[in-house]
């Protein structure tokens, strides 16, 4: 897979209770979509040796007005992709589904990269947002759209309702894609896809 010099991933993953329901495979939501993230970062990883340069942030989200968690490394090493895997795997579903604070550090991180990387950014959540839904949404796209030559794409897990997911995801002629919960491997694909082939 080829991948640009320089390149920005911002991970927004939604931490909310129902993230602990299991999927067709016998696993959580939350395990399935680690697994997804595990395998985007292993494959970031090998870009990193190959001389890729890469900032990555991950946020977990969130209640309001800004409970979230997250970890950012700049220029990632190995030891910075170990450290967001470890990361990763610590996470619990604890949380509403506030979609702002999946998005609020997006400004602020794409500003602090290399002018010249590619940012690219995934919004990953199983629930439309805390009321008032629109709204929140809304806000979570000021964020987007703050990031001049962003690309954000949506992934509803388990939701066929992608109205909310849509005004986040502003990449053009496409939605938001919606995948089972129970299913990791159309997660990775779709990662993988958006990072090394836009």
């Amino acid at each position: 897979m080829q991948m640009a010099p320089s390149v920005a991933v911002y991970f927004a993953i939604d931490l909310s209770g129902s993230m602990h329901y299991v999927g067709g495979n016998g696993r959580s939501r939350l395990d399935n979509m680690k697994t997804a993230l595990n395998a985007a970062l292993d494959q970031l990883g090998q870009s990193i040796a190959s001389g890729t340069a890469v900032d990555i942030m991950l946020a977990g989200f969130g209640d309001a007005p800004d409970h979230r968690q997250t970890l950012l490394r700049r220029n990632c090493t190995a030891q910075g992709i170990a450290e967001l895997k470890s990361w990763v795997a610590a996470r619990q579903a604890l949380y509403g589904t506030y979609f702002p604070a999946g998005t609020m550090d997006m400004p602020s991180f794409y500003a602090a990269a290399p002018s010249n990387a590619v940012r690219v950014a995934f919004f990953m959540t199983d629930g439309e947002p805390d009321p008032p839904s629109a709204t929140l949404a809304q806000a979570a796209r000021a964020d987007v759209d703050q990031v001049a030559h962003l690309r954000c794409y949506g992934i509803n897990i388990d939701l066929a309702n992608t109205t909310y997911t849509d005004m986040v995801h502003n990449v053009p002629g496409t939605t938001s894609a919606v995948v089972l919960g129970g299913d990791a491997t159309t997660m990775v694909g779709l990662i993988r896809s958006a990072i090394f082939t836009g």
